[in-house]
């Protein structure tokens, strides 16, 4: 149990320590910049959806039509023919991400109005500006950040069928999100939920009476139908209401299941975009984007190819843009081109990020085929960082350091590849960087730390468990070294004093075995205590015998005069002991010498004792036995 403790302790601690980091702003931009990074090269490109396609204003239509490389340099009309090809060629919705807020000729941009007008499919971009304003009291004010909203010149807005923004969040640079409903703006939807919602209704007239009979709790807090709304006051107003109403009710299969029932005229790709939609309405104000590749991964026409198409290569365009989603835009190629490109997992080494329009018709994707990225549920990753830590940790601190390493590193392959399946086949974006190389690389750490201070304390406390019975020095050279037991003979000089204790036959065989243990122990630390007093190292015991050493590489008077000041101590002391237990007394012979001597380990076969060798111990032992 106390070796799963400490696993168990640590595991939870550092899970707790990763919840923490993970639930914080730091955690959330290292998964972001780092986890998130590493899944989209884990993944790689995947193969685009179907049904959209992208119009590039690009500078090869510049040059085709012989107009300058700023595409808003470029007269409206060619903008109608463009409209009036893609509705010939049977396109399901228009998306323009170039925002028109600067009048022309007045010809060119009533054509351009008509052309959008007769559509009745094209949806117009707004330009998000952020502006510093300053409320003034008396002399000085506050500055508040004011976000308004710039529409395409009144002729152009009056036509088309709905205005969205397109903002995106690029915190601290890259662009990992993108805003469905602009909350700050009064929950204004942005331009890929627009198109998506158009898609539907282009789909099916009958879109919003099929939302309203699925869910009819919601709307009878409205009392005016939905597509009364959007015909009187347009299509984003009616999309703000349904945001309102639907955002606190969550989507029902079960809803959708009697929908089928009440719109008989349904098909299954009407079932894909009421489903994405009640989504949209009822989910968060923005969502991660799952990118699909590169620039130019998504299919892109060039935009002189359909205003100034060939005979031969018309079947082809007709093909690639009937039923279609259209979103027309900036889609530079190289680096050097691009005005309206935003830094994104797939930016390119050269530079070359994706443009607006891309990641629109990416979002756009995302949102109608349910693509974009789930990241995993707070709880959710909250169990992986708790059943990961403690992994981790029964591991580490049970393995030595090479089998444990080899094992986190198999922890962290098994990990990576259930975060790459996840992530591949289910949209979900679970957490890599704090489960799978900060835990495991904080826990094999603190399993190292743990192991050596655990060591450095069992160490300590052999060490004083064998000073008990060895000399500091020798305890010290032994931990340092175990070679020492059997090449640590030394030849010193010392004095030398051996003590007995005549009586103590007697009382052995009077006593019993603890009464006897008690009175030794008392009657050595008599001993013990005159012999530290000064400086001397009590080296061997056997029975009622003592034997101390004052130890030094050459001879001196001094030690001499240490060893018999301790004998004289030890007879004072003992007779202050003997009085005071007369039926314990334990009268003490006590033999002096110095000279020189051998002192190491005696012994073999596994057993040793450290002792001193020598005539000068023979010597002292018949001394103290003449007396």
């Amino acid at each position: 149990m106390k070796q799963a403790a400490a696993p168990l302790f640590f595991g939870l601690l550092l899970a707790l320590a990763g919840i923490g980091l993970l639930a914080s702003p730091l955690g959330v931009r290292l998964e972001e910049d780092l986890g998130l990074a590493l899944l989209f090269k884990l993944r790689g490109p995947v193969e685009p959806p179907g049904g959209i396609v992208i119009v590039n204003v690009d500078e090869e239509s510049a040059e085709r039509f012989g107009y300058p490389e700023n595409p808003f340099k470029w007269p409206r009309d060619v903008h109608a023919e463009l409209i009036d090809r893609l509705v010939d060629y049977g396109a399901a919705v228009i998306a323009f991400d170039v925002h028109f807020a600067d009048a022309k000729e007045d010809k060119e941009d009533r054509k351009f109005a008509e052309a959008i007008r007769r559509a009745g499919n094209v949806i117009l971009v707004q330009r998000l500006l952020r502006r510093q304003v300053t409320v003034k009291e008396a002399e000085a004010g506050p500055a508040y950040d004011l976000e308004v909203l710039v529409s395409p010149i009144p002729v152009l807005s009056d036509s088309c069928q709905a205005m969205a923004p397109f903002p995106l969040p690029k915190v601290p640079v890259r662009v990992n999100q993108a805003w469905t409903f602009k909350n700050s703006m009064g929950s204004i939807p942005t331009l890929p939920v627009v198109a998506l919602q158009s898609g539907a209704l282009t789909r099916n007239k009958g879109f919003f009476s099929c939302l309203e009979d699925t869910f009819p709790d919601a709307f009878t807090a409205s009392p005016t139908p939905v597509a009364q709304i959007a015909e009187q006051e347009g299509l984003i107003e009616a999309m703000r209401q349904i945001r309102l109403l639907l955002a606190k009710s969550p989507s029902s299969p079960t809803g959708i299941s009697l929908l089928s029932e009440s719109c008989n005229l349904m098909s299954t790709a009407d079932m894909q975009f009421l489903r994405a939609m009640i989504k949209v309405y009822g989910g968060d104000h923005h969502v991660y984007v799952n990118f699909y590749g590169p620039p130019s991964t998504l299919p892109t026409i060039s935009m002189h190819r359909l205003v100034m198409p060939d005979a031969a290569d018309t079947p082809t365009l007709k093909a690639s843009i009937k039923n279609r989603m259209v979103f027309i835009g900036a889609a530079r190629t190289s680096w050097s081109e691009q005005k309206d490109g935003f830094h994104t997992v797939y930016t390119r080494p050269d530079g070359l990020d994706l443009s607006g329009v891309e990641i629109a018709a990416t979002v756009y994707a995302n949102l109608r085929d349910d693509s974009y990225l789930k990241p995993l549920s707070f709880p959710a990753s909250a169990a992986v960082l708790l059943a990961g830590a403690l992994i981790v940790c029964l591991l580490s601190f049970p393995l030595s350091p090479l089998p444990a390493a080899m094992a986190l590193a198999v922890y962290g392959g098994a990990g990576l590849a259930a975060a790459w399946f996840l992530f591949s086949h289910h949209h979900i974006w679970g957490p890599v960087v704090v489960p799978l190389a900060l835990i495991p690389a904080t826990g094999y750490l603190t399993a190292l730390i743990y192991k050596y201070v655990r060591s450095r304390r069992e160490r300590s406390h052999m060490q004083k468990a064998l000073e008990l019975y060895l000399p500091d020095s020798v305890v010290e050279e032994i931990s340092q070294d175990l070679d020492f037991v059997t090449s640590g003979d030394r030849m010193i000089y010392g004095a030398c004093l051996i003590s007995d204790a005549q009586n103590y036959t007697t009382l052995s065989e009077r006593l019993d075995p603890e009464e006897l243990s008690r009175v030794m122990k008392d009657y050595y630390s008599i001993l013990f205590s005159q012999v530290k007093k000064q400086d001397g190292t009590v080296t061997n015991m056997i029975g009622d015998s003592m034997f101390a050493l004052w130890p030094s590489t050459e001879p001196k008077p001094e030690l001499k005069a240490k060893a018999c000041q301790a004998g004289l101590g030890i007879l004072e002391a003992l007779h202050t002991f003997n009085e005071a237990h007369p039926e314990h007394a334990l009268p003490t012979r006590i033999g002096l010498h110095s000279g020189y001597l051998l002192m190491g380990h005696i012994g073999a076969a596994g057993h040793y004792e450290y002792a001193p060798v020598g005539d000068i111990v023979n010597t002292a032992s018949r001394i103290e036995g003449l007396n």
